[in-house]
């Protein structure tokens, strides 16, 4: 298949996948060729959903803040858009509040919106190129010896530092900024031969994290998005494959892979059961908790609809009924039961940063209440380098 304008794009291998070409140590490229297929010949369903609106519309706001010099509201209200309706400006304006009162005073933005490329391979008379965009490229004037590239993320659910040191689209932009350092040692006066790269997440409604990565690391990078260029390049059919994006694929029912994946799960079963060592097994196992993943999203969806259309389906009445749940006297039973009242109630995390971010004033009286206590063992995992 085809690499339009020879540029290879982090979102591409990713809605292609990697397809058993695993860049060791960093995340899971899931993606489809065939969908990767379908792009190409202008079929590609792009479903304008409400994150997907208001992250764009914060990055044009941040942009402008930047280019035009407007202050956050001004460019809020000269580029809101109205699809995210008054519950966006609202949110938008939280966000961008929270942002702009953590961001660091000391450094100082050389360019914004960075388009950079690096040349991969020569193919056919053509050369072949990485690409990418930079929200930010960054110096800090008393630190000559480290040059930051920023990605602003609008995501509802906070990316964590493992996450991040894993994240292939920050090694990208991290190997893009080192090959083209000379452009903007020009302008601030450092030597390219002794700068490190350093990448800031601006997690919009969370925090910042800092990330970097080690020469191995972007020597491997190279070598893995070079291969799979030629992957895609290789590939005449662009077939169908199963995998955890699935269950968001507009195509899906029209798969011949998705309709075997009750076949697939029985052959997944009839494998654990026949595996003898527990590797073999926890192979299978990872295999699946992916298909466990798909099935669970196909049964919320039906759900979702029974909630629409209750009525008798296949031998089973569904209704809709009223739902009630029990409120506890938490100050009164704290008293009456002492010390085991922390271990009666289980307040969850999810929920109370749910709460912090509608009552951004309370975060700190809220932050300053919680506290780790030990609470036996779990089973940890993390990818083996």
């Amino acid at each position: 298949m085809e690499i339009r304008n020879n540029e290879v794009h982090i979102h591409d291998v990713r809605l292609y996948g990697c397809d058993g070409n695993t860049f060791t140590d960093y995340e899971e490229v899931a993606g489809c060729p065939y969908l990767y297929k379908m792009k190409l010949e202008g079929k590609e369903e792009i479903i304008e959903s409400y994150p997907l609106l208001y992250g764009r519309m914060i990055h044009k706001i941040l942009w402008a803040v930047e280019k035009e010099d407007l202050s956050p509201e001004e460019a809020l209200k000269k580029y809101f858009d109205p699809k995210v309706g008054s519950e966006g400006f609202d949110e938008a304006m939280i966000d961008l509040e929270r942002m702009m009162a953590r961001s660091e005073q000391n450094l100082v933005t050389l360019d914004s919106e960075v388009f950079l490329r690096l040349p991969l391979f020569e193919y056919k008379g053509k050369t072949y190129w990485y690409v990418g965009t930079l929200d930010k490229v960054e110096y800090n004037p008393d630190d000559k010896e480290i040059m930051y590239y920023r990605d602003f993320k609008s995501n509802r659910s906070p990316f964590s530092q493992a996450q991040l040191d894993r994240d292939i689209q920050f090694t990208g932009y991290n190997v893009l900024l080192e090959e083209n350092l000379g452009r903007f040692c020009k302008m601030t006066g450092q030597d390219p031969e002794k700068i490190r790269v350093v990448g800031i997440l601006d997690a919009i409604k969370f925090y910042t994290l800092y990330t970097a990565r080690s020469y191995s690391q972007k020597d491997r990078f190279k070598a893995w998005i070079e291969s799979m260029a030629r992957m895609i390049l290789d590939d005449k059919k662009g077939r169908q494959v199963l995998n955890s994006g699935c269950g968001y694929c507009h195509v899906r029912y029209e798969c011949k892979e998705f309709k075997k994946l009750d076949k697939t799960g029985e052959k997944f079963l009839l494998e654990i059961g026949d595996a003898k060592k527990l590797g073999e097994r926890v192979k299978v196992m990872h295999k699946l908790k992916e298909l466990r993943g798909l099935i669970d999203k196909e049964i919320k969806m039906v759900q979702d609809e029974l909630k629409k259309y209750p009525g008798v389906y296949d031998g089973v009445d569904y209704k809709m009924v009223q739902k009630f749940k029990k409120v506890i006297d938490l100050p009164k039973l704290h008293k009456e039961v002492g010390i085991d009242f922390y271990r009666l109630v289980n307040l969850v995390m999810r929920e109370l940063n749910n709460y912090m971010y509608d009552h951004p004033e309370l975060e700190p009286v809220v932050k300053s209440m919680i506290k780790e206590i030990h609470d036996g063992y779990t089973l940890s995992s993390s990818a083996v380098k």
